[in-house]
């Protein structure tokens, strides 16, 4: 008997060292394979991105045809909205470390103009909390050179952190500031051709604290008014008229340090302009090479998974168009969410979640949605097996324990519920 004992011991330790050993050789297998999510896009801009954790940094980019505006009507385009004439489309990208979209505007009389807005992370570095930013102009064959006003902006959202800009030796302007978890960090220029080279080079920008540094629209747009004449003709012969945020300045808040800065370029299509998001005193490597790298590993991961060798380059280019377009909403969301109650159409408060999903449209819908997303996730789970777990466990989270009940749709944190209706 004591034997007995001895022998099913000596299973039981033995079977419980080989399960450690698989489960921790699955998780060094998992951890290594785990694709990067500390950056991610914001699928309710038109171009843009925040860090993954609950007091975010935000970066978007926004634009609006700069000859073109008449009294104080001025058409910006940051937020995606059904009421804008523009088109947005992903044209590439995996979602995490690379992407290329397209923005097809057609929204002004005479004009027709695409803006191309890509990012790259650094190739082979993990964990890495950099990327490249470029933004690329270009107007229809049939038309002549326009120019185009645009905007780039970095919001922080905790009190501790602070956003500032800092001009060169050359006369060029950054963005610097402090975050939590990236620490010193900056956004700098580091290529930029337009058809007005002259013009380019001049740069302006604005800074101030606001409630909504994920939302730029609300601080830019009365300035640039502001400085427009409001008689349709001419909008050009006072010296007091201005397209630009000018002037150039800052508002400090006597008790909070400043949480947004926006700055500006006046560039005539064709243009590129490039920046690197980066930690202070880093070395900055080529757009093109991290590019490059990310989209050929993209494009031989989605031969693995939709095997269309036999088909035409059209239906890969759909397939990569789909699959791209699914990825660009991957998305995180924290803070407090609301309730309505059906039967009484109160409306309260559920304290502080957070949220890691996809979304179901970048117009109209950017937040998640419980129905959408296990049509989400089986797509998910082909491309990034790890992230479809960890958004899985997301959704169950916030999960009632009393009546197991999950909400259909998801408003959580300040950004969705300012969009939500």
């Amino acid at each position: 008997e004591k034997l007995y004992i001895i022998i099913l011991t000596l299973i039981f330790i033995f079977g419980i060292l080989s399960a450690k050993s698989v489960v921790l050789g699955c998780l060094k297998q998992q951890t290594k394979r785990e694709p990067r999510t500390y950056f991610l896009n914001r699928p309710a801009m038109y171009a843009g991105m925040q860090t993954k954790e609950k007091e975010p940094l935000y970066m978007a980019m926004m634009y609006h045809h700069h000859d073109n505006q008449r009294g104080s009507f001025i058409k910006l385009r940051e937020r995606t909205s059904y009421a804008n004439p523009v088109q947005k489309v992903v044209e590439e990208g995996d979602g995490i470390n690379f992407g290329k979209t397209l923005l097809h505007d057609k929204g002004e009389p005479n004009t027709e103009y695409t803006i191309t807005a890509q990012f790259t992370k650094p190739k082979n570095e993990s964990r890495d909390k950099s990327f490249t930013y470029r933004i690329r102009g270009e107007q229809s064959k049939e038309k002549e050179g326009q120019y185009i006003s645009v905007f780039l902006y970095v919001g922080v959202s905790s009190e501790e952190d602070e956003v500032l800009i800092e001009e060169t030796a050359s006369g060029e302007i950054n963005i610097i500031g402090k975050h939590g978890s990236m620490g010193i960090f900056q956004f700098e220029t580091v290529g930029l051709q337009s058809a007005d080279a002259e013009k380019a080079s001049t740069t302006y920008y604005y800074g101030n604290t606001t409630d909504i540094p994920f939302y730029a629209t609300p601080l830019v747009l009365p300035m640039l008014k502001s400085g427009v004449s409001t008689y349709s003709s001419p909008a050009c012969c006072s010296p007091l008229n201005h397209k630009s945020l000018l002037p150039n300045s800052f508002f400090y808040h006597p008790t909070k340090p400043t949480n947004l800065v926006v700055i500006q370029k006046i560039l005539k299509t064709p243009f590129e302009w490039t920046l690197s998001f980066h930690p202070k005193k880093r070395d900055i490597t080529t757009f093109e090479d991290n590019y490059d790298y990310y989209a050929n590993e993209w494009k031989q991961k989605l031969a693995q998974i939709f095997p269309l060798s036999e088909t035409g380059e059209q239906q890969r280019a759909l397939a990569s168009y789909l699959v791209s377009s699914l990825l660009n909403g991957i998305s995180y969301f924290y803070g407090d969410a609301q309730a309505k109650d059906p039967s009484t159409g109160d409306v309260w408060t559920i304290p502080k979640r957070e949220l890691f999903s996809m979304i179901p449209a970048p117009v109209g819908f950017p937040r998640g949605f419980y129905w959408d997303e296990a049509f989400h996730q089986m797509v998910l789970l082909h491309v990034y097996p790890s992230l479809h777990e960890e958004m899985t466990l997301s959704w169950y989270r916030l999960q009632n324990t009393s009546t197991g009940w999950i909400a259909r749709e998801q408003i959580i944190g300040k950004e969705p519920q300012s969009t939500a209706p």
